[in-house]
């Protein structure tokens, strides 16, 4: 017989699910039929593998060790695990690496990066962090080092959270350039509740970017997207075409500035669909461009910046992720806001040009 202690970070999942982790080569097919035989059972009951698991739960297993053994090959999830939070990551995303050098790498990244230094909040079921630039939310390549990489990994070294099985996971993404606000779940129950309330819309999403031009007035538009996926570049319409996604976008300008002649303007968006490039290529479409965006901005524009502040990407930054304040909303999230200050590049930026209104 095995018996297992649910962790507290994997309150709300699924027994079922619980199940594919200690024993990945064994099908649902094969778990629910032990369910209903008993061979499984849950806190001494039986069970019928839907149950939501709280922390504290024991789950009995009774089989052989051959046979337990065959079939939780692979998992992380055992009473004697000497994994360290990545080596399942490692094996399968990374083949040919070795599991030190792997750790080796994230541990520099995140040396370099002052990676604390970046956390906005953090409890027991969430993490809430301010991304900086040159950073993927998610991998795009197998070999890519990305934010969800770097949390697992911190969270390996910080809490005990190796023998759970358990992978954080980032749950509003940022383009790889843009700063800011970037909530994670770090249990279950933070995965469940987060992800609920943004896919759900209840949520406010601010950010705050330098467009070339003088916006004189609050501007909210709704229009269609269209991404071009070969070259990774969004078109927006007024009117509607085929595959389009509608968007609705609002810009308030804050202050305008003067640099080398030319008129800037600060402004904050609030994005009420969130489409790749929305609000980048939405301000191009009306006629602004983003200071520093080699993709939907001007030339010479990208030019002057990287000559004058070394400025490499563009300036758009989320500032403010807030949860309203409803029942709609897990209480763990409820009523809560969490605002990012700028990067100091943006920072020096606005204090080298003249300031207007």
């Amino acid at each position: 017989m095995k018996s297992f202690i649910v962790p507290e970070v994997l309150e709300e999942k699924k027994l079922i699910r619980y199940l594919g982790s200690i024993m990945p080569e064994a099908s649902n097919g094969f778990l629910y039929k032990m369910l209903r035989k008993k061979n499984i059972v849950l806190n001494d009951k039986k069970a019928d593998g839907n149950e939501a698991l709280k922390s504290g739960d024991e789950i009995k297993i009774y089989f052989s060790d051959d046979t337990f053994f065959k079939f939780s090959k692979g998992s992380a999830v055992t009473e004697n695990v000497t994994n360290k939070g990545l080596d399942n990551l490692v094996k399968s995303d990374n083949v040919g690496d070795s599991e030190d050098s792997i750790h080796e790498e994230l541990n520099e990244v995140l040396e370099r990066l002052d990676f604390k230094k970046h956390i906005i909040y953090e409890d027991s079921d969430i993490l809430i962090i301010n991304k900086p630039a040159d950073l993927l939310s998610q991998k795009a390549k197998k070999e890519d080092i990305s934010l969800t990489e770097l949390v697992n990994f911190y969270l390996s070294r910080e809490e005990d959270l190796n023998n759970t099985g358990f992978r954080a996971g980032v749950c509003n993404r940022l383009d790889r350039n843009t700063t800011g606000v970037i909530s994670v779940g770090k249990s279950v129950k933070g995965l469940h509740a987060l992800n609920d309330a943004i896919k759900n819309k209840y949520t406010d999403k601010w950010y705050l970017t330098l467009i070339e031009g003088r916006m004189e007035e609050t501007i909210r538009k709704k229009a269609y997207l269209v991404k071009d996926r070969s070259h990774n570049k969004s078109s927006i319409y007024d009117d509607y075409r085929e595959d389009a996604f509608v968007i609705e976008t609002e810009f308030i300008p804050e202050h305008h500035y003067k640099y080398k002649g030319k008129t800037y303007t600060l402004i904050k968006v609030k994005l009420y669909t969130g489409k790749s490039h929305q609000i980048r290529a939405h301000l191009k479409h009306l006629g602004y461009r983003v200071v520093g965006d080699s993709k939907y901005g001007s030339k010479d524009n990208y030019k002057l910046f990287k000559k004058d502040f070394k400025l490499k990407h563009h300036l758009l930054h989320a500032g403010e992720l807030s949860f309203y304040d409803n029942e709609n909303v897990s209480e763990i999230l409820r009523g809560k806001a969490f605002k990012a200050p700028p990067p100091k590049q943006f920072k020096n930026i606005l204090s080298s040009m003249e300031v207007l209104d």
